[in-house]
């Protein structure tokens, strides 16, 4: 799969490239350069890299190698594009996600992981854009003639080739899920598993994808490890995997009472903590309060990555259930739940909900008359809630609101500006959600009505327990009007 079958052309976010400001050649200890004398010759090997003809090397842009410790020892050589990277425009794509690989698996499903070897290096970068991907060790300029790793572009480019190369497949009824290069078939038995196996390795095989078998699980299998989640389609349940709890479990362990820590270990932790929360149930509820603590030490993800942090008693505190692997050990139930639809409503005089029929509203007084209007729709939706809440319990529960900084809110189970959430344990989950509404027009009864049709159709949908999030003040997401609420959705 090289340019015939995808090209992808860089892009600058400035009106012309990065300019040419000398050849900076790589330099490393005695035990780093051995490992990138080997990385070199392995990359020419491969033909991922060419040499740069003399006559052209005092020209366009270089970047700098430099070693990470690997996770089993030894060192792992890494090129820097962070430069380059803020000159290439950035392209918005998506990727696949744990969500929605929650909803493709099936019960009694069987899967069969592929993993590729040295996936970015199936994409070649046309010739008049290697100039952009130069470094030099030793004396020796080069050049990249494939799609390096680090590159702002690489995850983006090779994703929309694969999506492309893939269609053949999906249109014969193979579903295969795919990240990267790793690739996630499913299929309703064991023989048909196999057989799309064999179809997905031959068509891997026409387009010179190469397989890591080593990565590899082609016996299928009721029970896999995919995007470092555990799936079990016998169960329908997810699980972590030992090797992400195991990782989670070390970066708490270093955050120890008097001890301090960079900020770029704490940001280490809270992308674990981030992607952990896909899987655990209330996993960003209970990464708020650390986010919280941080925010009061003046951490910034923006600020310098080595300001070190000192950990108290209440940073300390905030860590307690990510200590338990128990805790790391929860997952959601596989499957599409059946929903309860309430729909929610406030003004700055009253609120309203309705629930199959039903019907709860109330008049606000004293303090509430002064809250703002985010923070009186986030307390209509507790109060209905509240209400209906022995009609709701051990049901899935879908609540249906026109305001956005509800939805984001309890979707994000909390934010930078919440500082109290209260759970209802005794209800299953909630989701919330939103449709859209003909902009500059208020949204009415009808057009909340028809949402909550859109909304069993699953618009922007996020499974959570019950919780009331209180806003720090009534200003704090004074960021829209009452009428821009319904208007600008």
């Amino acid at each position: 799969m090289g340019a015939a079958h995808c090209r992808k052309r860089l892009r600058y976010s400035v009106r012309r490239p990065p300019p040419f400001d000398g050849v900076f050649p790589t330099l490393v200890g005695p035990e780093q350069a051995l490992v990138m004398e080997q990385e070199v010759e392995t990359l020419l090997r491969k033909e991922a890299i060419e040499v740069v003809p003399p006559h052209d090397r005092e020209s366009r842009f270089y970047s700098r190698y430099f070693t990470v410790p690997k996770k089993d020892g030894g060192l792992r050589p890494i090129i820097d594009f962070r430069h380059l990277n803020r000159s290439v425009m950035k392209l918005k794509f998506k990727m696949l996600t744990v969500k929605q690989v929650m909803s493709q698996i099936r019960s009694e499903d069987w899967f069969v992981t592929i993993d590729l070897k040295d996936a970015l290096f199936h994409v070649s970068v046309l010739p008049q854009h290697r100039k952009f991907l130069r470094f030099a060790f030793r004396g020796e300029a080069y050049q990249y003639r494939v799609l390096p790793f680090g590159l702002a572009l690489s995850p983006c480019t090779f994703t929309k080739c694969v999506d492309a190369a893939l269609v053949p497949l999906r249109l014969q009824g193979i579903r295969i899920l795919n990240y990267i290069d790793d690739w996630l078939i499913l299929a309703a038995s064991e023989s048909l598993a196999a057989r799309h196996r064999d179809v997905v390795l031959a068509h891997m095989k026409t387009l010179g994808l190469r397989l890591n078998a080593k990565k590899s699980v082609l016996s299928p299998s009721q029970r896999t490890t995919y995007l470092g989640v555990v799936w079990d389609s016998t169960t329908m349940q997810a699980r972590l995997s030992p090797a992400r709890i195991e990782s989670i479990l070390v970066a708490v362990k270093r955050v120890k009472e008097d001890r301090s820590l960079t900020v770029k270990q704490f940001q280490q932790l809270l992308g674990l903590m981030a992607a952990a929360s896909n899987v655990i149930p209330f996993g960003l509820l209970y990464m708020r309060p650390l986010q919280w603590w941080l925010k009061t030490k003046g951490f910034s993800p923006r600020g310098n990555p080595l300001h070190m942090i000192k950990v108290t008693h209440r940073g300390l505190r905030v860590l307690v259930m990510w200590r338990k692997p128990w805790f790391l050990n929860h997952g959601p139930v596989l499957g599409a739940p059946h929903h309860r639809v309430t729909l929610a409503d406030a003004s700055l005089t009253g609120w309203g909900a309705v629930m199959s029929g039903r019907s709860a509203q109330g008049l606000w007084t004293g303090r509430h008359l002064s809250w703002h209007i985010n923070c009186l729709k986030m307390l209509a939706v507790f109060r209905a809630l509240k209400y209906f809440l022995p009609d709701l319990r051990d049901h899935h529960v879908l609540v249906c609101t026109d305001s956005t900084a509800v939805v984001y809110y309890i979707n994000h189970q909390g934010g930078a500006y919440v500082h109290r959430a209260a759970l209802w344990l005794k209800s299953e989950q909630l989701f919330i959600c939103y449709g859209p509404a003909k902009k500059g027009y208020p949204a009415s009864k009808e057009t909340l009505s028809r949402w909550i049709v859109d909304a069993t159709r699953s618009l922007l949908t996020f499974s959570i327990h019950f919780m009331y999030l209180l806003m720090q003040s009534p200003r704090s997401q004074a960021t829209q009007s009452p009428r821009s609420q319904a208007t600008s959705l």
